[in-house]
């Protein structure tokens, strides 16, 4: 997944879509009306990442779109990002609008452990 952040970050999602996907969700501790966080469902799974010595608590939370499978991901209970499959580099890829503020590390490594599931 190295090097694959600065070539088009959104081209695996289009404008419509992460719009889509903002309403069906919010971050940490915003309160907006209307828009709600994934509920805990089935499937949903916390694990613990140590990334550089950084430990990270994940939640995951499997989802369908369009027959295709995504997940909520959401670390140290802050911003809730989606994942999807990204067959460039062949792995799990943060495509919401603030996945830029997720670590390149912490994405990888989410990628592999979602990869493991």
């Amino acid at each position: 997944m190295q090097g694959s952040r600065g070539s088009n970050k959104q081209g695996s999602a289009s404008r419509a879509i992460q719009e889509q996907f903002n309403k069906a969700f919010i971050a940490g501790n915003k309160s907006e009306p209307g828009l709600d966080r994934p509920k805990n469902g089935a499937g949903t799974k916390s694990f613990t990442l140590l990334v550089d010595k950084v430990p990270y608590e994940v939640k995951i939370q499997p989802f369908d779109f369009n027959e295709e499978k995504r997940f909520y991901v959401n670390v140290n209970a802050g911003t809730y990002h989606v994942f999807t499959w990204d067959t460039e580099v062949n792995g799990w890829r943060a495509i919401d609008d603030e996945s830029a503020d997720l670590p390149e590390v912490v994405e990888e490594a989410i990628s592999k452990k979602l990869q493991a599931q």
